[in-house]
């Protein structure tokens, strides 16, 4: 399992460079843009900022990963191998989280670092943390049994729904923004802020239960299909 995620690793070279070039802009223009961020807010509104960006890179490094795989037909010599199909499964999963601690790790860098230019801004902090590796759990606990059921004909899928998830999202979700009334806004977000551990534990529950059931539906799915 170990050389598993060592090969995944290893394949991750190029998007680590775009990852922190991306970081750096991203992290730089939100310390810019943090004058308009009302105080008691900015700490909920950068921590979700930082889990979008550490999901999205992620998001990049599964979809190159798994297209490498697909492309050198990766999965048939491994299953010429002595090598359970549930062990390439879990390795599958264990990565995506390393993954994820690679990237987050690079963001709390980053954002104390850029603190020294902008000193508005805020660095990432544990409940960011959380809600990214919450975020990337339901998102993969989809993803992954599909993947393993059908393999590369979902991966087109998965690059249009990425891709069409940054281009589109954020303008569909500003102009729906804009619709809503500042004291609605305001109300919900004070709503999280005053019970956030309530909805971190309920998340967290929810996440982890999700990724345990979606490793145990992926390896039943993986063991019966058909490789060609």
């Amino acid at each position: 399992m170990i050389n598993l995620i060592i090969k995944d690793l290893k394949l991750q070279k190029k998007i680590c460079i775009i990852g922190i070039a991306f970081y750096i802009f991203m992290i730089f223009s939100l310390g810019s843009a943090s004058k308009n961020i009302p105080v008691e807010f900015s700490t909920l509104v950068f921590n979700s900022l930082y889990t979008l960006m550490a999901v999205y890179m992620v998001c990049l490094s599964v979809l190159y990963s798994d297209a490498y795989d697909e492309k050198n037909k990766s999965h048939i010599i491994l299953n010429s191998l002595p090598i359970n199909r549930g062990t390439i499964v879990i390795s599958k999963y264990i990565s995506l989280f390393i993954y994820l601690m690679i990237y987050l790790v690079s963001i709390l860098i980053f954002s104390n670092v850029l603190k020294f230019v902008s000193p508005n801004l805020n660095s990432l902090n544990i409940v960011g943390i959380l809600l990214s590796f919450m975020l990337a759990g339901l998102i993969f606990s989809i993803y992954y049994p599909l993947y393993f059921k059908i393999g590369r004909k979902l991966l087109g899928m998965y690059r249009l729904f990425i891709w069409s998830l940054v281009i589109i999202f954020p303008t569909i979700f500003s102009k729906l923004i804009k619709k809503v009334p500042l004291s609605t806004i305001q109300n919900f977000l004070n709503n999280i802020i005053t019970n956030y551990k309530f909805y971190l534990i309920i998340l967290s529950i929810i996440a982890v239960c999700a990724v345990i059931l979606s490793c145990m539906l992926a390896i039943k799915l993986y063991n019966a299909r058909d490789l060609d």
